[in-house]
């Protein structure tokens, strides 16, 4: 990135330096000079990794700022794990929800936003870091503090999505160019210890486990964020529909196969958002596997329209209220009889 690539590291005081990535300031011994530019450790490593695994900055990050860069890399700094060092799907989180706020922020003064409390958000698969970096105000209505989160037709899990299966797709692209420039070189290899073999075997197996988690937890944010306001509706007319009498017996069971569903599908996908959760920080190799999800992708979309017409039909299906007594009309010829006066006075 040019705009970044060309600052040059300006010393602080003869003992520290400014890193060139997360514009910080450091003992001259914790990181290294190349050049006019100096990267702190964990700054250089991050840098690195992302060169290695992506060819460099992913796509969507190649407009950044030196200012959001330098934010990115200040969040890997505060997401490092105490005695420890950072791993690629830590790295990769960040990237993801730094890139989704920048285009939410973006699109802020394009549209207007509801206001609604943190835990209603949160259910639509927004970060709770998200989430109260919005404008927000005190609710009487809810009694609580109430956020507004300001989109265009993509919510955050949908848009999560997307930016994680573009770091997919970046990551796969660079590890063809890595394996095609690795065959264009034609060197004989030495032979690989079955030991090497066998550890690289699980580390591949690992990595291809990781992405399968970063799939599921997408599709599962993404089914939350579709299927909350739903299942609230399906769940808040349960009573309702079945003491209607009237009711087809056609309809109540389309309400109820609906209902069992969804129930099903969000738990499934609450779990996996958990799981994914308690992955972080973890090591690839360490990672526990998601559990497949009971539905597709292209489920979300259907279901949700299935949805729509199945509840419409409900409605339609409770019995009407009782209209109200309209006041007996006098005929014509006979004079109305005046109404009698109440004084709250009982007769002697």
């Amino acid at each position: 990135m040019a705009s970044v690539d060309s600052q040059v590291t300006q010393p602080e005081t003869p003992e520290q330096m400014k890193c060139w990535l997360c514009a910080q300031s450091f003992d001259a011994g914790q990181g290294r000079l190349h050049g006019k530019k100096f990267p702190c450790g964990l700054c250089s490593n991050a840098h690195r990794t992302m060169r290695r695994n992506l060819g460099g900055y992913p796509e969507e990050m190649q407009n950044f700022t030196p200012e959001e860069i330098s934010d990115f890399f200040r969040t890997l700094h505060s997401k490092k794990p105490a005695g420890g060092g950072l791993n690629w799907q830590t790295m990769k989180a960040v990237m993801c929800t730094n890139i989704a706020t920048r285009q939410i922020e973006q699109a802020k003064d394009k549209v207007k936003g509801e206001w609604l409390p943190a835990s209603v958000w949160e259910t639509r698969g927004w970060t709770k870091e998200t989430i109260e970096r919005q404008d927000n105000r005190w609710s009487n209505e809810y009694n609580a503090q109430v956020y507004r989160i300001r989109i265009t037709s993509e919510t955050w899990a949908q848009i999560h999505e997307r930016i994680t299966e573009s770091l997919l797709r970046q990551e796969r692209d660079a590890t063809k160019k890595r394996g095609k420039e690795a065959e264009d070189l034609d060197v004989p290899m030495a032979s690989v210890p079955k030991d090497d073999k066998d550890k690289k075997g699980q580390v591949a197996a690992a990595k291809k486990q990781e992405r399968e988690n970063e799939k599921i937890h997408a599709l599962a944010a993404r089914a939350v964020g579709a299927w909350t306001k739903i299942l609230g509706q399906c769940e808040k007319m349960a009573d309702k529909v079945h003491s209607a009498g009237a009711m087809p017996a056609e309809t109540k069971q389309t309400y109820d196969e609906l209902t069992a569903k969804l129930q099903k599908n969000m738990t499934a996908a609450r779990q996996a958002i958990n799981s994914f959760e308690q992955n972080k920080g973890k090591l690839v190799e360490d990672m526990a596997a998601l559990a497949e999800l009971p539905f597709q992708s292209a489920d979300v979309k259907t279901v949700t329209q299935q949805s729509g017409v199945i509840l419409k039909e409900v409605r339609k299906a409770f019995p009407k209220a009782a209209p109200k007594r309209k006041a007996q009309e006098v005929p014509a010829n006979q004079e109305a009889q005046p109404k009698r006066r109440r004084t709250g006075k009982s007769n002697p």
